[in-house]
């Protein structure tokens, strides 16, 4: 304590502003490093939701224009 007591009470706020930045700086990193990770997994998850509904909706349309199809193969063979 004798020592703190030594060290210029201008010196000692700086000191304390220096850490006080250093953990805020830490902190926003952090934030930021969080926010954007979560971000891309976001993303991620929509593209392969987006994949999955296109592949269902290529099923769909495959399995309806193949039976439009079967029906015009058998009305254009009907005498």
């Amino acid at each position: 304590m004798q020592k703190l007591k030594q060290i210029p009470k201008r010196v000692h706020h700086f000191l304390i502003g220096l850490v006080l930045t250093a953990v805020l700086g830490v902190l926003a990193f952090a934030v930021v490093n969080t926010y954007t990770a979560y971000t891309d997994m976001v993303v991620q998850q929509q593209q392969q939701y987006l994949l999955v509904t296109a592949r269902a909706v290529s099923k769909t349309l495959s399995l309806y224009i193949s039976g439009q199809l079967r029906d015009i193969e058998i009305l254009t063979r009907s005498p």
